[in-house]
């Protein structure tokens, strides 16, 4: 159950978290929250408790936190990182956590990792990452939830059942069919983030977590990311340099986003100049390099679905995607 405030918690019954766990070390900190590794006092397994971080708000929690708990409260899927239940500090009310399954890794420490790096960027591993990666986005999307910065440190690997899980749920929207209001566009992080939204779009959709699962796979194939930008305006140029330049011919819309003025040559000059080939063709096959081509789709309108990306025959050429990531580990 989600209350209004903090001491909603206790009048409703809500646990204690000293009763119930023994924190130990920190593992991170990010803007909304500070997460712990904590063993269970009753079970003896391990969890990740979330500190939400309350200490400037006067009634109720920020809107990041209500997003997250709503988001993971509704999301079940086996490729999303479980919240078990919400409790408090008996001493302080203003400290509220999050119990969430424990993940031990992140795939950008894995990356970053030569014990990891060899096996993480094979083609069978990749294919089974990206394709339960899809296979959760496909779920929240008919759901109506778009997550909003999908990028390699929010995708978690539980060595429990060896599964990727998408994580960080803070910027999470649900949103309707039709869409009503705006959207900010200051939404995912940079190298993860679709054109649209550096163009200033605040009418968007589910595309932006399509167009961030693409950059994520190309950073598998390859081992580095695709576009890695500086600000706003070199991650604008980075991507036209791989995919050429956006026009009006294969984007439609283009010439109506707010910002459609920062590209170098916003004119509608059709270049039909790509290189995805050339940085991906020695990593991946031709049907590889049409899935992350058709995910990186330019117009939102275009850029094909996550339901649509499981069926792409990518991931039924051989090889084929591993049974399980516990190979990671041998």
């Amino acid at each position: 159950q989600i209350y209004a405030t903090p001491a909603d918690y206790c009048t409703m019954g809500c646990r204690f978290v000293e009763d119930l766990f023994d924190r130990l070390e920190r593992i991170e900190e990010g803007a909304y929250g500070v997460v712990y590794r904590a063993r269970c006092v009753e079970s003896g397994k391990y969890v990740a408790l979330k500190r939400l971080k309350l200490e400037r708000e006067r009634e109720g929690f920020p809107t990041t936190s209500l997003r997250e708990i709503s988001s993971l409260a509704n999301l079940k899927h086996e490729n999303v990182i479980s919240l078990h239940e919400v409790v408090v500090s008996r001493d302080n009310l203003l400290e509220v956590y999050l119990v969430m399954e424990y993940a031990e890794y992140d795939l950008k420490e894995m990356l970053d990792d030569g014990k990891f790096r060899a096996t993480l960027c094979s083609v069978p591993v990749v294919k089974r990452i990206v394709f339960d990666l899809l296979t959760a986005i496909a779920y929240m999307h008919e759901k109506w939830y778009v997550h909003r910065d999908l990028k390699l440190t929010n995708l978690l690997l539980c060595l429990a059942d060896k599964k990727i899980k998408v994580a960080d749920f803070g910027l999470t929207r649900k949103i309707g069919d039709p869409q009503t209001g705006r959207l900010t566009e200051s939404v995912v992080t940079l190298w993860y983030r679709a054109p649209e939204l550096l163009l200033g779009s605040t009418k968007y959709g589910p595309a932006i977590d399509v167009w961030s699962v693409g950059c994520v796979m190309g950073e598998l194939i390859t081992g580095k990311p695709l576009f890695p930008g500086r600000g706003e305006i070199d991650q604008l140029d980075q991507i036209i340099q791989i995919l050429g330049m956006p026009t009006v011919k294969i984007w439609p819309g283009l010439k109506d986003l707010p910002h459609f003025g920062k590209l170098r040559s916003g004119d509608g000059v059709v270049n039909e100049y790509n290189m995805l080939d050339r940085l991906l063709n020695s990593y991946t096959s031709p049907l590889g390099l049409d899935l992350v081509d058709r995910l990186l789709t330019y117009d939102p309108e275009k850029r094909i679905t996550a339901r649509e990306a499981l069926k792409h025959a990518y991931f039924t050429e051989q090889p084929g995607p591993v049974d399980s990531l516990e190979c990671l580990f041998r």
